[in-house]
């Protein structure tokens, strides 16, 4: 089964010193939480003199903001990875079923907790931020173009339910990861089977067809 591939993404020529302080504060995220992420920080760890910085990025919440957007793309590149594999892996409904809900219900997991979280800190910074907003729409919009090149290719294949718009079916799957995420930062987080229940019988009836 062959997937259409999106065009490539056009390469843009980044300086090296601003490529240099992103991947700095991205390398830092990885421990540090983003509001503990400080410019001192960033250029003792960097090296680079607080007049590159400010030549390069508008202001430090600028390069936060780039470092953030840079994290959620990756995180985009292996969803659109896995997703599209669903497809080209696929032979017939059924297996179409059973990795499309392996791949959703490995994103669920409970092990994937704090990555979850991560994933909703870009998006609660747009909220303030019509730059940053800007910038992770274009992420997010590849992000949801990937599933709902899949889900319609499924859906001509009669695997996926034709009666829905297959963007809404995307954003379907995508907010149940989100709330998954508000479940996570819960006291007494519910069982993962009973979430994976609910989730299977929901993709089973109203999105997969057998």
């Amino acid at each position: 089964m062959l997937v259409k591939r999106r065009p490539p993404r056009p390469k843009t020529t980044e300086h090296p010193t601003k490529r240099a302080l992103i991947d700095t504060v991205v390398a830092m995220l990885d421990s540090v939480p983003v509001g503990q992420v400080t410019c001192d920080s960033v250029l003792a760890a960097s090296g680079i003199s607080r007049g590159s910085l400010y030549y390069h990025f508008e202001d430090f919440s600028d390069l936060v903001e780039h470092a953030l957007v840079l994290r959620y793309s990756r995180y985009v590149n292996d969803s659109i990875a896995a997703i599209e594999s669903t497809l080209s892996q696929s032979a017939s409904a059924e297996e179409f079923r059973e990795r499309f809900v392996e791949t959703v219900r490995a994103g669920h997991d409970s092990s994937k907790a704090a990555l979850r979280l991560e994933q909703v800190i870009p998006l609660a910074a747009a909220a303030g931020s019509e730059r940053m907003r800007t910038a992770l729409g274009l992420e997010q919009q590849r992000y949801t173009d990937a599933h709902v090149g899949v889900l319609r290719e499924a859906q001509a294949n009669g695997w996926v339910a034709p009666g829905f718009d297959p963007r809404a079916l995307s954003v379907l799957v995508q907010a149940f990861l989100l709330g998954r995420a508000v479940d996570d930062v819960a006291p007494s987080p519910l069982e993962p089977q009973a979430w994976e229940a609910v989730l299977a019988a929901v993709l089973d009836r109203v999105l997969l067809t057998r």
